[in-house]
């Protein structure tokens, strides 16, 4: 079994390793890619805020919890 895993590990690498290489330098993959690394900390902080503005409790525990957004 570990001689199969071997021998596609090493397939992958020979054949997707240098397409994904060349890919990678791609001035529109590298942009998008830098967008998406700026924007995932506001992403993530904007989850949490959600979390805590609108808790995962029954709409009546919210109603009780937050009147004025009920």
């Amino acid at each position: 079994m570990s001689s199969l895993y071997q021998s596609m590990i090493a397939v992958i690498e020979q054949s997707i390793t240098p397409l994904a290489g060349r890919l990678g330098q791609q001035k529109y993959v590298i942009a998008i890619r830098d967008g998406f690394t700026a924007a995932l900390p506001f992403m993530i902080i904007g989850s949490f805020m959600l979390v805590f503005i609108f808790p995962p409790f029954s709409p009546r525990y919210h109603q009780r919890l937050c009147p004025r957004l009920a």
